[in-house]
């Protein structure tokens, strides 16, 4: 395994990493895949970033989320200025639409992956989440993946999921 960074890579253009494989925007956050093993989540607030980063480290301390690194802010970069690192997890890739055609573009092997994702127990990770203390609220197959062969939460919205208060 790689050593943990702590910035992000010099020389690293993270506007420039759209519409590739190293990019993915969610509604809470942007993904920057740095390494093969390392990414990196980049939020709008950095109260989003401070809950998102404390929901992630929870579940990754039970095995259910990739494990973190530390946080950052790099300020100027749009508005997504603060983020933190996390371990890759593998994901679901999503089609892309050929504005040509009309028709959505599956990867190869979209078939056996969606399989595999669809069998993923939900109702075992909830009640899981729940027991260590917060509510998992939108576990669809793009929010959730394979960290070291197992499945995990990728995607940790503080405004969808929340800790419990005791």
């Amino acid at each position: 395994m790689s050593q943990t960074p702590t910035s992000v890579p010099t020389g690293a253009n993270l506007s420039s990493w759209e519409g590739t494989d190293a990019f993915a925007c969610g509604c809470a956050c942007r993904f920057f895949r740095l390494t093969e093993e390392w990414g990196l989540k980049m939020f709008d607030s950095e109260s989003m970033r401070d809950g998102t980063l404390e929901l992630q480290t929870l579940a990754a301390e039970h095995g259910l989320g990739p494990p973190v690194g530390p946080s950052v802010t790099i300020p100027g970069y749009l508005d997504y200025a603060w983020g933190y690192f996390t371990r890759v997890a593998e994901v679901m890739p999503r089609p892309n639409f050929n504005k040509d055609s009309g028709k959505c573009v599956y990867p190869k092997g979209y078939d056996a992956l969606e399989r595999r994702f669809q069998s993923i127990d939900r109702k075992r990770l909830k009640r899981m989440c729940k027991k260590i203390g917060f509510t998992a609220g939108d576990m669809h197959e793009y929010n959730l993946g394979f960290f070291e062969g197992e499945p995990v939460i990728v995607d940790f919205d503080s405004d969808r999921n929340w800790k419990c208060e005791e």
